[in-house]
C-alpha cells in the first residue's frame, strides 16, 4: 500500500508480543531453514554478492535460496534509483564534466552549462546568480561522492582576472 505506516489491520497487531509468544516455533523453523541449507553443502546464494557483505550475503542468501526463496536482492538496484533518483543524471554530468575539463579545477561559472542541460533541477527557476548558488551547494553536498569513476573534490582554483575562487575538480576514484 501507498503508506504503509498508516495501515490498521494486521494479522499480529503487536507483532513482538505474537513473536515472544511463538519464540519456540519460530527458532525452530529457522533452526530447520539452517539446517537444510548445511545438508545442502551450503551451497551460496545465487547472483552477484553485496559488496562490504559478502559473507552475510552468502549465508542468509544460501538459505533462502536452498529453502526455494527466489529473488534474494534482485531488487538493490531499484531500491538504489529510488534512494537517489538524481544520481543518473548526476553520472551524465560528471561524465560530461570530465570530458571537457579532465582533472583541472574549475569554478561553478565553468561548469553552468553542462549543469543546465544534465542537472536543471538543482539549478532551480531563479536568476542567474541563484542558479550559480544552487549549483555551488549542490556540488558541496556531493563532494567525496563517487559517480561514473569520479570523486568530487573541492578545489582552489583562479578565475578569468586570476583571483583565487572555491571550485572543485574530479579525481578519478580508486579503490
Amino acid at each position: 500500500m501507498e503508506r504503509p505506516d498508516e495501515r490498521a489491520s494486521f494479522r499480529h497487531p503487536d507483532l513482538k508480543q505474537w513473536a515472544r509468544g511463538n519464540r519456540a516455533a519460530l527458532a525452530h523453523s529457522a533452526l530447520t531453514l539452517i539446517q537444510n541449507w548445511i545438508a545442502l553443502g551450503q551451497p551460496p546464494a545465487p547472483g552477484k554478492p553485496l559488496a562490504s557483505f559478502e559473507g552475510w550475503w552468502r549465508v542468509i542468501g544460501g538459505i533462502l535460496a536452498a529453502a526455494g526463496s527466489e529473488g534474494f536482492l534482485a531488487n538493490t538496484e531499484r531500491f538504489r534509483e529510488r534512494a537517489d533518483p538524481d544520481a543518473k543524471n548526476w553520472r551524465r554530468f560528471i561524465g560530461e564534466w570530465a570530458k571537457q575539463h579532465g582533472e583541472s579545477p574549475v569554478t561553478v561559472s565553468d561548469l553552468m552549462a553542462i549543469a543546465q542541460g544534465l542537472i536543471p533541477e538543482s539549478l532551480g527557476s531563479g536568476t542567474e546568480r541563484s542558479q550559480h548558488t544552487r549549483l555551488g551547494r549542490a556540488l558541496t553536498k556531493r563532494e567525496g561522492q563517487i559517480f561514473a569513476g569520479w570523486r568530487i573534490e573541492g578545489a582552489e582554483c583562479r578565475d578569468a582576472d586570476g583571483r583565487a575562487r572555491n571550485g572543485f575538480r574530479l579525481a578519478r576514484a580508486t579503490c
